[in-house]
C-alpha cells in the first residue's frame, strides 16, 4: 500500500515537473542564450510530440484517413479543418522557442553553438524530393538527436558563445523558412503523386442533329432518302436526323489542367482516386449550338469522384443542332426572310441578287445564283444543287445543304468551335458576303459549285 503512495506520488511530482518545465519552455520563448538542461530538453520534446500526434490524429479521424491522406478537400468537414487549422498554427508557433530550446541544449554539452545548424539542414534535405537526401537527412537528425543525450558539461560559458545564439538561430530559420517556400509547389506536386492514381479516361461521342419538324410527310421521306445515302440516321422518333462526326481535337479543362481529344476523340488523364474531380468541356460550353451531357448529366461542366481503381471512364455525349447553326448564320448575315412572303408583280429588270434571299421573278421563277456571285454562306452549293437559296422548309434546301462548304465545317465540332461559335457573340465569325465557310476551307468565298468528289466542280 505504502509502496502504491509512493509511486503515485513520484508521477504526481513528475507531472508537476514536466508542467512546469514545459511552463518554462514558453516564458523563454526569445532566449537563445544560457542552458537548457538534458531533462528540461527531453520533458518538452516529449510535450511537444505527445500534442502534435493527438492534433493529427484528431485531424485524420474527424473525416476518415482515406479522404485525408488522399487530400480530398471536399470531403472535409468543419472539425477536420479546425484540427488542420491548429496542427499549422501549432508548428509554425513552436518553431521559435524549439530553435531556442535547441541551441541552449546544445551548449550546455559544451559543444559549438553552430552544431545546431544540424536540425534545420535535415529538415531541408529532408524537402528534397529524392531518396539519398531523404536518408541523410535522417542520419543529421538522428545525430542531433544523439548529441542533445550527451550530459551536461560544467563550466562558464563564453561570451562569444552567448552573443552566437542569436546568429545562428537566424542562418538556420531564414534558409529552413526560404527553402520551404520555394519547394511548396514541388513537395505538393510530390505528395500527389505518391497517392493513388486513377487514369481518367473521358470518351466523345459527337452527333449532328437535322430536325425534319416543319417538313411534309412527302417532304421528309425525300430527305431522308437522300441523307441516309450519306451515312445519316433516323431519330426512333422519326423527326430527327442523326450523323456521328469528328471529334478529334476537342478541349476539355480537368481540374484546372486542359487536354485535347486524339483522333479516337479520347483524353486520358491521371488523377488522385478517391476526390472530386472537375470536367469542363470547355469549347462546347460557349457554344450555343451545341448540347453536352457528361456522365449522364446535361451539362457542360460536371464534378465526379474517382474510384480506387486503375481506370474510370467518362461517356461525353454531344449533339450539334444544325437547325440553330443555319439560322443563326442566316441572322448574322441578315438574310432571314418569313416562309410566307414571295415578292409579287414586279418587274424582273428592278429584281436585285441578295446573297442568302428569295429572288422571286415577276413570273414566279426564283432566281439562281451563278458562279463567281458574292454569298453570304455557301450553305448550297453541294453536289447536284439548282443554285437556288430555298427556304428551310422546303426539302430542297436541305438536299442542297449535303455536301456543301456550310455542311463540312457544321460536321466537324472541331473546326465549327475554333470558328463559327463567334457567330453567337457581338463579333461574329460569319459576316455578310463573307463566304467564311468557304474561306476556312480555302474554298473560293464566291458562289461556287462542290463535285461528287468533295472538291470545287471544275
Amino acid at each position: 500500500m505504502l509502496n502504491k503512495s509512493v509511486r503515485y506520488l513520484l508521477l504526481q511530482t513528475k507531472a508537476i515537473i514536466m508542467i512546469q518545465v514545459y511552463i518554462e519552455y514558453w516564458k523563454q520563448y526569445f532566449n537563445w542564450s544560457g542552458r537548457t538542461t538534458r531533462k528540461s530538453f527531453w520533458w518538452v520534446f516529449i510535450m511537444n510530440l505527445a500534442i502534435a500526434l493527438t492534433l493529427i490524429l484528431l485531424y485524420i479521424v474527424t473525416t476518415g484517413a482515406t479522404v485525408v491522406l488522399s487530400f480530398d478537400f471536399e470531403g472535409f468537414n468543419v472539425a477536420t479543418y479546425i484540427f488542420g487549422s491548429l496542427l499549422i498554427l501549432w508548428s509554425l508557433a513552436t518553431l521559435i522557442p524549439t530553435s531556442n530550446l535547441g541551441i541552449r541544449r546544445v551548449r550546455d554539452t559544451g559543444l559549438s553553438p553552430w552544431i545546431w545548424l544540424l536540425s534545420p539542414v535535415s529538415s531541408i534535405l529532408g524537402g528534397f524530393n529524392n531518396f539519398p537526401a531523404e536518408i541523410v537527412s535522417d542520419i543529421l537528425f538522428l545525430a542531433f538527436l544523439g548529441l542533445d543525450l550527451m550530459p551536461s558539461k560544467k563550466g562558464r560559458i563564453s561570451s562569444r558563445s552567448q552573443s552566437q545564439g542569436s546568429l545562428i538561430i537566424a542562418i538556420g530559420l531564414i534558409a529552413l523558412v526560404g527553402f520551404s517556400v520555394v519547394n511548396l509547389p514541388a513537395k505538393a506536386e510530390h505528395i500527389v503523386q505518391g497517392l493513388p492514381q486513377t487514369n481518367l479516361v473521358i470518351k466523345t461521342n459527337s452527333d449532328a442533329k437535322i430536325s425534319l419538324s416543319g417538313l411534309t410527310s412527302e417532304s421528309k421521306q425525300e430527305v431522308i432518302s437522300a441523307y441516309k445515302e450519306n451515312g445519316w440516321k433516323l431519330s426512333e422518333s422519326g423527326e430527327n436526323l442523326i450523323k456521328q462526326i469528328y471529334s478529334a481535337n476537342q478541349q476539355f479543362v480537368i481540374d484546372n489542367q486542359t487536354y485535347q481529344t486524339d483522333v479516337n476523340g479520347k483524353v486520358i488523364a491521371k488523377v488522385t482516386s478517391n476526390i472530386v474531380t472537375n470536367i469542363t468541356a470547355s469549347d462546347s460550353a460557349s457554344a450555343p449550338t451545341i448540347r453536352s451531357n457528361i456522365d449522364g448529366k446535361n451539362s457542360d461542366s460536371v464534378k465526379i469522384r474517382t474510384p480506387f481503381a486503375k481506370t474510370k471512364t467518362v461517356i461525353v455525349n454531344q449533339t450539334i443542332d444544325v437547325n440553330e447553326v443555319v439560322n443563326q448564320m442566316d441572322m448574322v448575315n441578315g438574310n432571314s426572310m418569313p416562309e410566307d412572303v414571295s415578292p409579287q408583280n414586279q418587274d424582273t429588270s428592278t429584281i436585285k441578287l441578295t446573297p442568302l434571299s428569295f429572288n422571286l421573278l415577276s413570273n414566279g421563277v426564283v432566281r439562281k445564283y451563278r458562279v463567281g456571285e458574292k454569298v453570304g454562306c455557301n450553305d448550297f452549293n453541294a453536289f447536284g444543287t439548282d443554285n437556288i437559296h430555298h427556304n428551310k422548309a422546303d426539302p430542297r434546301f436541305w438536299i442542297d445543304f449535303m455536301g456543301s462548304d456550310c455542311q463540312n465545317v457544321v460536321t466537324n465540332i472541331p473546326l465549327y468551335l475554333a470558328t463559327c461559335k463567334k457567330d453567337s457573340t457581338k463579333n461574329p465569325f460569319c459576316k455578310p458576303n463573307s463566304g467564311a465557310c468557304s474561306t476556312i476551307q480555302k474554298m473560293p468565298r464566291t458562289y461556287h459549285h462542290m463535285s461528287i468528289f468533295g472538291g470545287v466542280a471544275k
